[in-house]
C-alpha cells in the first residue's frame, strides 16, 4: 500500500479487512482493503461511501478520510486513527484474565458512543439522509495502545455487518431493506449495551434489576430498564424515543446512582488490559502444558485457554525452541498449527499468523517471539519451564 509500512491486520474476514499501518513519519493509520474476491466496482462504491462519511465526521471517536487508493488491484481507505486492536480483542482478553469493566468507565465508553452518533445525526449524507450506522457490533470499535476508542461503521450501515464473525447487532428494519437512521442507531445501541453486560462490574442494584430480583429502593433503574424495554424493543422506528432522549433517562438513573461516566477511564482501563510488559523476567517463561496459561519469571499467569489458535502456536514455538534453539518456524508451519486442516488463501493465511502472534507478544510475549529468518521463533536466550495445566506452580520443570 503506497506510503505505508508496518501494516497489521486487526480484522481481516468479510469484504474488507482492517488493517494497522504507519505513514513514512511513523503517523499511524487504519486502512479498510477489500477482499480480493469482492468485485471491484462494488468495493470501489463501498468505500466511496466510507470516504465520504469519515470526510463529513471525521473528528472525536470517528476516523478522518485521509486518502483513496489501489493495492495490488484492490481499493483501500486511510483513515486518521492509530487503532491497533478492535473491541472482540478486548473482549476475549477479558475473559482470559477474568476482568471486568468498571461500570463508570463502561458506561462513559457508551455515553462517548451516543455522543459521537447524535453528532452523526445532525449532519447529512449526500442521499439527503442523516449519518448513521444502524448496527453496531464488538469489530465498530478499535482501541489505540493507549486505549483510545474509534468508531467504524458509517457509510451507507453496511460497515459493521461487513467485518468479522461477530454478529452485528442490527435494527430489525434494516433486514427489510430500510436505510440506516438515527432510530435504527438507538436500537444498535441499546442492543449493544446488553450484550457488554457480562463484563461489566455493575452496581448491586442494576444487577439484582436485570436478575429479575429488584428491591424497592432499585425503583430508578427498574424504571428505566422497563421504559427502555418498552420504547426500544417493542416499538416501531418511527416511535421510539431519539438517543437524546435515552441518554437523558440513562444520566438521571446514572445521578441516582452516584456514577459519573468516565471515559478516561475507560481507555486507561484498556491500556492496562491489552498491554502486557514482558521485559521482566523474560528470559524465564512458565507454560501450562496445554498452553493454557503462561508467566515470565515469577510474575502472574497469563490465561489464553479460550484462545484455541493461540495456545497452539505457542506450543509448536515453544516445541521448535526446545528441540532446535535458535531454528525459526515459517509462517505456514504455524498456519498449519494454529488452524490445523484449514486451507485459506495466502494472504488470509498469513494475515491470521501476524495476528496471532502480535497477540502473543501484545499479552507479554513481545521480549520472548521474535522475528527471524522470514519466521518466528523464540529468543534463544529464554528457558521455558513447563507445569501442569491446573494452578501456576504446579509440577514446575524446566524445559
Amino acid at each position: 500500500m503506497s506510503g505505508l509500512a508496518e501494516p497489521l491486520p486487526i480484522r481481516v474476514k468479510g469484504p474488507f479487512g482492517v488493517y494497522g499501518a504507519a505513514e513514512a513519519d511513523g503517523t499511524r493509520r487504519v486502512v479498510l482493503l477489500a477482499d480480493p474476491n469482492l468485485p471491484a466496482a462494488e468495493a470501489s462504491a463501498r468505500l466511496d461511501a466510507i470516504a465520504c462519511a469519515h470526510e463529513a465526521l471525521g473528528g472525536g471517536m470517528v476516523p478522518a478520510f485521509v486518502r483513496r487508493g489501489q493495492w495490488q488491484g484492490r481499493h483501500y481507505v486511510v483513515l486518521a486513527s492509530d487503532g491497533r486492536c478492535d473491541g472482540c480483542d478486548v473482549i476475549q482478553t477479558l475473559a482470559d484474565v477474568g476482568e471486568r469493566v468498571p461500570y463508570a468507565a463502561a458506561v462513559g465508553l457508551l455515553t462517548a458512543i451516543s455522543a459521537e452518533l447524535q453528532r452523526a445525526h445532525g449532519t447529512a449524507a449526500p442521499s439527503g439522509r442523516p449519518h448513521a450506522v444502524g448496527s453496531l457490533s464488538l469489530t465498530s470499535l478499535l482501541f489505540s495502545d493507549e486505549g483510545r476508542p474509534w468508531l467504524l461503521g458509517f457509510g451507507d450501515g453496511f460497515l459493521a455487518a461487513a467485518m468479522g464473525p461477530y454478529a452485528p447487532l442490527a435494527a430489525p428494519e434494516l433486514a427489510l431493506g430500510e436505510h440506516p437512521s438515527p432510530a435504527s442507531d438507538v436500537f444498535a445501541l441499546a442492543a449493544f449495551m446488553r450484550t457488554m453486560v457480562p463484563f461489566v462490574e455493575l452496581p448491586a442494584a442494576v444487577s439484582r434489576v436485570l436478575r429479575g430480583a429488584s428491591h424497592a429502593e432499585d425503583g430508578a433503574v427498574a424504571d428505566f430498564v422497563r421504559s427502555a424495554n418498552a420504547s426500544v424493543w417493542s416499538l416501531p422506528p418511527a416511535l421510539r424515543p431519539s438517543l437524546g432522549t435515552l441518554d437523558t433517562a440513562f444520566r438521571t438513573m446514572l445521578r441516582i446512582l452516584r456514577v459519573t461516566p468516565d471515559a478516561l477511564a475507560h481507555a486507561r482501563f484498556v491500556a492496562q488490559v491489552m498491554t502486557r510488559e514482558s521485559s521482566a523476567g523474560a528470559d524465564r517463561l512458565r507454560v501450562a502444558d496445554d498452553g493454557s496459561w503462561f508467566a515470565l519469571g515469577a510474575g502472574p499467569p497469563q490465561r489464553i485457554a479460550s484462545r484455541a489458535a493461540l495456545r497452539r502456536i505457542m506450543l509448536r514455538l515453544l516445541a521448535s525452541h526446545e528441540a532446535r534453539p535458535g531454528d525459526a518456524l515459517d509462517v505456514w508451519t504455524l498456519l498449519e498449527a494454529g488452524w490445523p486442516g484449514e486451507q485459506p488463501d495466502p494472504e488470509s493465511g498469513s494475515n491470521r499468523v501476524y495476528a496471532a502472534v502480535y497477540a502473543l507478544r501484545r499479552l507479554g510475549l513481545r521480549d520472548v517471539i521474535e522475528r527471524f529468518d522470514a519466521g518466528y521463533r523464540v529468543r534463544p536466550a529464554v528457558v521455558v519451564e513447563r507445569a501442569a495445566a491446573e494452578g501456576s506452580d504446579a509440577g514446575r520443570r524446566p524445559g
